[in-house]
């Protein structure tokens, strides 16, 4: 006699891709490639764009890949501004944004503030 294994759903199975997920987004930091989307998420998890896709989607509240990519790279720029003298330039390119104006727009649509506007207000309050 054989006893057949439980079977995971559907959500069961995009919430654990989802955690693995966000644990090579903490871990590893692929974010900072300006490259990464969906296709080499996929390839680092050995898995298929589509599963990350609806995985992201049904598990973040995030509508796309791209979106929350950026709120990782965005969170790190913020941790950044912060906590170092670095340019707003540099820390756009250390995070993984391509140009400083997608940078401003995606920061500001984040945090409804400029990096130099969330600088000054973080260093007000250390």
């Amino acid at each position: 006699m054989t006893t057949a294994k439980p079977t995971t759903t559907a959500e069961q199975r995009r919430q654990q891709l989802y955690d693995r997920l966000c644990q090579l987004m903490e871990r590893q930091q692929p974010y900072t490639d300006e490259t990464l989307n969906r296709h080499a998420l996929a390839r680092m998890l050995f898995t298929n764009h589509l599963y990350v896709e609806e995985a992201i989607r049904a598990c973040s509240g995030h509508p796309s890949t791209s979106s929350f990519i950026n709120a990782y790279r965005v969170e790190n720029a913020a941790r950044l501004l912060a906590t170092t003298t670095d340019t707003v330039t540099l820390i756009a390119v250390l995070c993984g944004f391509s140009t400083r104006a997608y940078f401003y727009k995606q920061f500001r649509r984040h945090f409804q503030m400029t990096p130099t506007q969330y600088r000054q207000t973080t260093q007000r309050r250390a």
